[in-house]
């Protein structure tokens, strides 16, 4: 009987012609004074813990309420650019605005009345986020945004037996689409095939600056149609779908990013995106095997100013690379061309494009199954380098061999344009195995050191009729760093493993000169420095 009176419930009790008990009347009478008694000290907790927030809190009383939006702000930014490309791992990092709204009364008027907050929505649809309330939490987040412009990330990873037909999805994506006027930024995760539900019969954004189709899946005939996009600067693609097959507006485009492109989509960029100023081609492929192009007519490219190509996996593409033949890009400035998949180097092909391009190109990076005499014609066309990076591949050709570290250590003629083997090259980076005597590098780096005053009296001075005929001098080279990768088993006890000690007192000298040198090895992932290594190994 004890045990049950602790949940005794008095109102049910009926043993005085069906009406409680004189006893149970009473308690039914305490229990709701202390129910009110407990509701009011409840309250009365609840309003201390919110003037102890307030007192404490350091935020509302050192600024004012327009620095703790600002601060807001840019916490929520700096966690939106990094689920811009991340599934995040918990709930609280998908919604920074809900985490800062929920501290307190103070931040959550704060953050309501901080519209810049909720101008970002990444919306994550996963089998434990099936809900039907999910289209009005969406539409109220959205509305806090007042008439910002709008960036959405919609991330779909669902399960098998979920259709995307189904009403609770289409809510969902009306909503979305309810703001497409606002659209700034679009970014689709998803199968592919889930856009044309997304996208609807929707037709026009005039806002929308980047759109990103980030889907892993990849699908033919999938389309992405939305043709009225007069604001789209930025497109990434990676390869979930073709080029052909996606109608956007790409007339004031200048940012596109794909993967896995056949040369064919190459040339459609191209050709419909006249103001492009930055393209990356990843994993460029033909799978067609014939000689190109064919019937390719020629391309000039009047705004292109940085291109990437990287070749695709395990394939001879020299047969694609005739590409190159017919492009011409006069404005190009900077150059990433990565073959480390394929082992064909288009030397002759990449000579015809700087040749006829006659570009200001200051910056190349190639990864390449280059030798260094292929490297050195390549580079001899290019005198305007100023920024050069080599990465070598495994079981290939050298590049970076006495032969060329001599060619770039030869002295330069003092002209009012520079001749000679690049002669305006200041920074060199290089990855792969070292084949060259460590006595050769001081030779490219001499020129750096008379250029802080340490030798030759014309460096420093203007180029005039005064300068004597006959003058050379050595390049000016200000950066230099070299990694190591394959060479090394041990950084014990080889002493051929560390460099020789007479070119490390020199390379110590050029440093306090004020050039920076890096030597660094690669063991194993484990980036070492080389020269502090050296410098312990010889106790100088």
């Amino acid at each position: 009987m004890l045990e049950s009176l602790s949940n005794y419930d008095p109102h049910k009790c009926s043993v005085s012609n069906g009406q409680p008990c004189d006893a149970c009347a009473k308690l039914a009478e305490l229990d709701a004074v202390i129910d009110r008694q407990l509701a009011d000290l409840v309250e009365k907790q609840l309003t201390l813990k919110i003037e102890v927030n307030h007192h404490h809190n350091p935020l509302v009383h050192r600024f004012p309420s327009e620095i703790t939006s600002h601060i807001f702000t840019l916490y929520v930014e700096s966690i939106n650019d990094r689920l811009e490309f991340e599934q995040p791992s918990n709930k609280a990092d998908r919604s920074p605005p809900l985490l800062l709204a929920s501290v307190c009364r103070t931040w959550r008027e704060i953050a309501l009345k901080t519209p810049r907050l909720w101008a970002s929505a990444n919306i994550f649809l996963y089998k434990s986020d099936l809900r039907g309330s999910q289209a009005e939490l969406v539409k109220q987040w959205l509305d806090r945004s007042g008439q910002l412009p709008l960036s959405i990330s919609l991330t779909m990873d669902l399960p098998d037996h979920c259709q995307v037909q189904e009403e609770s999805f289409s809510r969902l994506f009306d909503v979305v689409r309810q703001y497409s006027h606002r659209w700034h930024s679009l970014t689709l995760y998803s199968d592919i095939r889930y856009n044309r539900y997304i996208i609807g019969d929707l037709i026009h954004a005039p806002m929308l600056e980047t759109i990103r189709l980030l889907s892993e899946d990849y699908s033919i005939g999938t389309t992405f149609h939305l043709p009225q996009t007069p604001s789209l600067r930025h497109f990434e693609i990676n390869g979930s779908i073709s080029v052909s097959n996606v109608v956007v507006q790409w007339d004031n485009l200048t940012y596109f990013e794909g993967y896995s492109n056949s040369p064919d989509e190459l040339l459609t960029i191209l050709y419909a995106a006249q103001r492009l100023v930055t393209g990356k081609f990843h994993g460029l492929k033909d799978i067609s095997n014939e000689e190109f192009p064919k019937s390719a007519a020629h391309a000039t490219h009047p705004s292109l100013k940085h291109l990437y190509v990287s070749s695709a996996w395990g394939l001879d593409n020299r047969h694609l690379f005739g590409l190159f033949n017919i492009l011409d890009f006069p404005s190009l400035e900077s150059f990433v061309f990565d073959s480390t998949l394929s082992p064909y180097f288009p030397k002759d092909e990449l000579i015809s494009l700087f040749t006829r391009s006659q570009s200001p190109l200051v910056s190349l990076d190639i990864r390449v199954p280059a030798n260094d005499l292929d490297l050195i014609d390549l580079l001899e066309k290019l005198p305007g380098i100023t920024h050069l990076s080599i990465s070598s591949i495994p079981h290939s050709a050298d590049p970076m061999t006495d032969k060329f570290l001599n060619h770039l250590a030869a002295e330069l003629p003092v002209t009012e344009v520079p001749l000679g083997f690049l002669p305006r090259l200041e920074i060199l980076h290089f990855t792969g195995i070292q084949n060259f005597a460590w006595s050769s590098l001081l030779g490219i780096l001499e020129g750096a050191v008379q250029d802080v005053g340490i030798q030759h009296p014309y460096l420093d001075s203007p180029i005039d009729n005064t300068t004597p005929a006959g003058v050379k001098r050595k390049r000016r080279l200000r950066c230099m760093r070299l990694t190591f990768t394959g060479n090394r088993k041990s950084l014990n006890t080889r002493p051929d493993d560390y460099i020789d000690k007479d070119v490390l007192l020199s390379l110590m000298r050029i440093r306090e000169a004020g050039v920076n040198v890096e030597i660094l090895t690669n063991q194993r992932g484990v980036v070492l420095d080389l020269i502090q290594l050296s410098v312990e190994y010889h106790g100088v």
